[in-house]
C-alpha cells in the first residue's frame, strides 16, 4: 500500500500517519476534525460518538461570534494596515508574547506564508478530541467558546482565558489556532509537533517518540501559569494550512512554539538559533505587558531588532531609545497618554513625546491594550528607507474625515458642541462631543416625555458600542416613542463611571440640542459593566425604570432600596451569565417574576406579569450575544410601560397564589 494510501486509511480512523519508526506523526485528522467541531468550518464527518446536538448548538452560537470578527473588524482593519505597511513586508513573521492570537497575525500580515507564535502556553494535544464522551462535549465548546470571545469580540485575549485553556478535554491553544484560520478563510492540512534541537533545527516526533513522553505532564513555563493537563509532546506544534475552496492553493506553515522568552530561559535554549536562521522578518506584538520594556527581556529584543525589517504593536512594542539607535523610525497611530499597566516613567515618557511630535493619525479600531485613558493606538517601527502603500501612490484626492474621532474626557475640548446631525427614522441623530466624551441622541420629531439612556459594557467605546451593536436600529425596533440618549460610560472596572449625575448629562443635551430632556422620565438600559452608571442615579426622581442587560453584578441592595421607593419604579433583568446572582437578587423582591427564556420567545405569557416590580429573564445566551445579536434589547424594552400603583400595591400585598405562578414563562416570588 502506498504512503498517500495509508495516510488516508489512517485519517479516517483519527490516528496519526506513522509508515515507519522514522516518519513525524501528522495529526491533520484530528485538526480537520477541530476545525468542523470547534471552529463549524468544513466538511470532516463527525464520528457517531461526537453528539451532533451539541456541535449544532455551538455553532449556531460561535459562527456569529466569528461572522462579526470578520465583517466588523478583520476587513477594516486588514484594509487599513495593508496602508501603513511597507510595501515590500517579508513574508516571515515572528510574533512574541503572541499566546493563541493568530487571529491577529493573519490580521496584520494576511500575505505571511510563516508565522511563528510563542508564549508561555503549549499548543495542546489534539488525541482527545475524537473521543470525547457527550456528556463533555457541549461544556468542552462552550469553554473555547467563551475563552475565544475575548480575541473575537475584543480584539484581546486575557492571561486568565489563555491559562484555564491550558486543561480540558479539547486542545485550548490547538483550538484558537485552527478558529483563526476559519475566520480568515483557511483551512488546516497537516499537524505535526516538533522540538528545537541544539543548533536551531527542528525535530518532527514520531508516534514513538510521542508514546515515550505520554508518562509526563508538560510543565509551567512561569511559577504562576497553569501546569497543562497533557503531555510535553504536545507544547509545540506546526499547522500547514492553504486556503479554503481553492485548489492548488500554496501551503503556508503557522508554528506555535512555547517558551519563556525571559532572558535567564531564553538565553540557554535553542530556540534564539531557530529564529535567527529565518532571515529578514516581520514582527508584531500587542497586549504583552510591557515586557519589551524590561531590561530582563533583552534576547529577544535584541534579536527582533537585529531581524526584523518593520514591527507593528500597541506601546507593548520595543521602546524608541532601543529602536532608533538602529535606524528604524516610529509612526504613531491614535492617542497615547500612557502605558495600561505601572511601567518603566523613562520610556512612558519617550512614547508620549513619540506621539505628541506627530500629527494625529486617526486609529478607527483597538489594537492590543488601550492606552491609560482608555484610547485605541498602533505603532509602526520600519527601517527608514522602507516606504508604505499609501505612501506610494497617487491620490487625487484627500481621504474622508472619520466619522467619529474623539476619545473620552479629552482636555483639549472646553465646551460641548454637536459634531454631527443626521436625519434617520422620523427623527435626527445628533453627536454631541463634550469633555465626558461622545454623547449620541436620537430625538423623535414628535415631542416626548420620556427618555431612554443606553449605557455600554466594558471594552470598549461609545462610538463602537452605537455602530458596532447598531443601538438606534435596536431602540427603534422596541416601539418605544421615547428621546434615545447613548453617553460614553467606563471601559473597565479601574475607570470612574463618566455620568454620574443624571441631571448634569440631560441638561447638556438640552443645552446643544434645545430639548427639555430634563422635565422627562427616564429609563436607564446599560449592558456588562454600564450598570456602575446607573447605581450613580437611584436618588433621582427621573429614573422610572431600569433594564439590565446581564449586567446584575453588584448593588443588590441598593437597587432593592430603588424598587421599594415607589410604586412607579420597575426593573427588568436579562441574566446571561449573570443568572444564578439574578435568580437570587429576584428571590428577596416581593412581587418578582422569574421567567426561563427571553420576552419575544414567552409573548403571552410575559404579558400577564408585565406591571410587577421585577421581572428576570433567565437565558443561555453568551454575554456578548446578549446585545450584539440585535434581539434581546429591543424585546427588553418594549416592556416598559410604566405599571399603576394600584398593580404594585396588589401584588406587594399578596403572599399566595395570585402572585405566584409556575409555568416554562414564570416562577414568581414573594
Amino acid at each position: 500500500m502506498s504512503a498517500r494510501a495509508l495516510w488516508l486509511v489512517a485519517a479516517a480512523a483519527m490516528v496519526p500517519t506513522v509508515a515507519s519508526a522514522e516518519d513525524p506523526a501528522d495529526f491533520g485528522a484530528e485538526a480537520k476534525l477541530l476545525y468542523r467541531m470547534v471552529a463549524c468550518s468544513g466538511t470532516e464527518p463527525l464520528s457517531a460518538n461526537i453528539a451532533r446536538p451539541a456541535v449544532d448548538r455551538h455553532c449556531r452560537r460561535m459562527l456569529p461570534q466569528m461572522g462579526s470578527y470578520r465583517t466588523k473588524y478583520a476587513d477594516e482593519a486588514k484594509a487599513f494596515i495593508a496602508q501603513i505597511r511597507p510595501t515590500h513586508t517579508p513574508t516571515t513573521v515572528v510574533y512574541p508574547f503572541g499566546g493563541a492570537d493568530l487571529l491577529s497575525a493573519l490580521t496584520t500580515y494576511p500575505d505571511a506564508e510563516e508565522i511563528t507564535t510563542m508564549s508561555l502556553e503549549h499548543a495542546g494535544d489534539p488525541r482527545r478530541a475524537p473521543r470525547i464522551a457527550p456528556s463533555k462535549l457541549a461544556e468542552s465548546l462552550e469553554q473555547v467558546r467563551k475563552k475565544s470571545a475575548g480575541l473575537l469580540l475584543f480584539n484581546d485575549s486575557t492571561s486568565e482565558n489563555l491559562k484555564d485553556l491550558q486543561r480540558g478535554e479539547l486542545p485550548g491553544q490547538l483550538s484558537l489556532f485552527i478558529v483563526a484560520l476559519a475566520v480568515h478563510g483557511f483551512q488546516p492540512v497537516s499537524l505535526r509537533y516538533f522540538r528545537v534541537e541544539p543548533g536551531g533545527s527542528l525535530h518532527y516526533l514520531t508516534a514513538s517518540e510521542i508514546a515515550e513522553l505520554e508518562p509526563k505532564k508538560a510543565g509551567k513555563l512561569k511559577s504562576n501559569w497553569v501546569s497543562p493537563d497533557f503531555s510535553p509532546a504536545f507544547s509545540n506544534s506546526e499547522l500547514t494550512f492553504v486556503a479554503a475552496g481553492v485548489p492548488g492553493a500554496t501551503p503556508r506553515v503557522h508554528r506555535h512554539i512555547a517558551q519563556n522568552l525571559g532572558d535567564e530561559v531564553l538565553g540557554p535554549s535553542p530556540v534564539l538559533e531557530h529564529l535567527k536562521k529565518k532571515g529578514r522578518i516581520a514582527a508584531m506584538t500587542k497586549a504583552a505587558s510591557y515586557l519589551l520594556w524590561w531590561d530582563s527581556f533583552s534576547f529577544i529584543r535584541t534579536y527582533l531588532l537585529d531581524h526584523m525589517d518593520v514591527m507593528i504593536s500597541d506601546s507593548t512594542g520595543v521602546p524608541p531609545r532601543y529602536f532608533r539607535p538602529r535606524g528604524f523610525v516610529g509612526e504613531t497611530y491614535g492617542h497615547f497618554n500612557g502605558p495600561f499597566l505601572n511601567s518603566n516613567a523613562d520610556d512612558t515618557k519617550d512614547f508620549r513625546d513619540l506621539w505628541g511630535s506627530q500629527p494625529e493619525r486617526f486609529l478607527p479600531f483597538r489594537y492590543g491594550y488601550l492606552d491609560s485613558a482608555k484610547r485605541f493606538h498602533m505603532l509602526v517601527v520600519k527601517k527608514k528607507d522602507l516606504s508604505t502603500k499609501a505612501e506610494s501612490e497617487v491620490v487625487d484626492e484627500p481621504a474622508a474625515a472619520p466619522l467619529f474621532q474623539t476619545s473620552p474626557r479629552d482636555a483639549a475640548v472646553t465646551s460641548t458642541r454637536v459634531e454631527l446631525v443626521e436625519a434617520f427614522a422620523n427623527g435626527r441623530h445628533l453627536r454631541m462631543l463634550t469633555r465626558d466624551g461622545p454623547v449620541h441622541v436620537w430625538l423623535p420629531t414628535e415631542p416626548s416625555t420620556e427618555t431612554v439612556i443606553y449605557l455600554h459594557g466594558y471594552y470598549t467605546r461609545v462610538d463602537s458600542a452605537w455602530t458596532e451593536h447598531s443601538l438606534l436600529s435596536q431602540f427603534q425596533g422596541s416601539g418605544r416613542s421615547a428621546a434615545f440618549v447613548v453617553p460614553e460610560a467606563s471601559s473597565g472596572n479601574d475607570e470612574v463611571p463618566f455620568w454620574r449625575d443624571l441631571g448634569a448629562l440631560l441638561s447638556e443635551v438640552d443645552t446643544a440640542t434645545t430639548a427639555t430632556l430634563s422635565k422627562s422620565r427616564v429609563t436607564a438600559i446599560a449592558h456588562s459593566g454600564g450598570y456602575r452608571t446607573i447605581v450613580h442615579w437611584l436618588t433621582d426622581k427621573r429614573l422610572e425604570e431600569i433594564v439590565l442587560l446581564d449586567a446584575l453584578y453588584s448593588a443588590e441592595k441598593e437597587l432593592r432600596g430603588w424598587l421599594r421607593k415607589t410604586p412607579n419604579h420597575k426593573m427588568v433583568v436579562i441574566a446571561g451569565s449573570t443568572a444564578p446572582r439574578a435568580t437570587k437578587f429576584a428571590r428577596s423582591v416581593r412581587g418578582a417574576v422569574i421567567f426561563d427564556g427571553l420576552p419575544a420567545e414567552l409573548g403571552a405569557r410575559v404579558g400577564a406579569h408585565r406591571k410587577h416590580p421585577l421581572l428576570v429573564f433567565r437565558t443561555d445566551l453568551e454575554h456578548m450575544e446578549i446585545i450584539s445579536g440585535g434581539r434581546v434589547m429591543p424585546s427588553a424594552l418594549s416592556l416598559g410601560a410604566t405599571f399603576t400603583s394600584e398593580s404594585r400595591a396588589s401584588c406587594a400585598s399578596a403572599r399566595s397564589s395570585r402572585c405566584l405562578a409556575t409555568s416554562r414563562g414564570a416562577s414568581e416570588t414573594d
